[in-house]
Order: structure tokens, then C-alpha cells, then sequence
């Protein structure tokens, strides 16, 4: 992941660290962690960012780690 996100949500105050946990113990669908966490069902304004962070967590998950910023895609 290219930045660390603190609010992925702040209606639920959902981190991006709460998507990394999940995508590390291998809960990879995006709808399952927004339902498990909560993240993006308030107002939905963070929805777009939230699916980021998760894709972007099961990515680091399915790489063994966070990229290095080297390799970070833009």
C-alpha cells in the first residue's frame, strides 16, 4: 500500500490496518469485509476509498507483505 490509511471510514471508524488483518487471515471479498467491518454502509461517502484500501490489502496479503514503495502502482 502505497500510504497508510488511519479512517478507511469514518462514519464506522474503520481502519485500513482492519483490512490488512482480515486480508491476512484470508478474508479476500471485498463485500464480506465491508459487511464484517461496516466499512462504507453509512453515509457511503468513503466507499470509493475503502474498496481501494481492501484491494490494495488483499494484494499486499496475496504478496506475503506491504509492496515497497519502489514498486508501489500509481
Amino acid at each position: 500500500m502505497t500510504e497508510d490509511v488511519k479512517r478507511a471510514c469514518p462514519c464506522y471508524d474503520v481502519s485500513g490496518q482492519a483490512f490488512r488483518d482480515l486480508a491476512r487471515r484470508g478474508i479476500t471479498d471485498a463485500k464480506k469485509i465491508q459487511t464484517m467491518t461496516g466499512a462504507g454502509l453509512g453515509c457511503g461517502m468513503c466507499e470509493d476509498r475503502m474498496f481501494m484500501v481492501i484491494r490494495d490489502a488483499i494484494q499486499e496479503a496475496r504478496n506475503g507483505g506491504p509492496e515497497e514503495k519502489g514498486n508501489a502502482r500509481k
